[in-house]
């Protein structure tokens, strides 16, 4: 699936992207040599960003950070 289209990139190019390191919107596009445009794709990039953020930290044994919030409820 086209996440951008103005410049032609798939969802498999930002997963690309984001394993190679890339943490932000203007650096998946950094990665495929590309620049953003429009910015209509910024929203779904950076879903994408956080989705893979979550996966990446719920996979590398390290306890979930804790909201300081509901800590002090309890």
């Amino acid at each position: 699936m086209y996440v951008c289209l103005c410049s032609g990139m798939n969802c498999r190019q930002v997963k690309q992207a984001l394993s190679e390191g890339a943490r932000s919107h203007a650096q998946v596009f950094l990665r495929n040599g590309l620049r953003p445009s429009c910015g209509r794709c910024r929203d779904t990039i950076v879903g994408m960003i956080d989705e893979h953020a979550a996966q990446a930290g719920a996979n590398d044994g390290a306890p979930a950070a804790l909201d300081p919030l509901s800590v002090a409820a309890e």
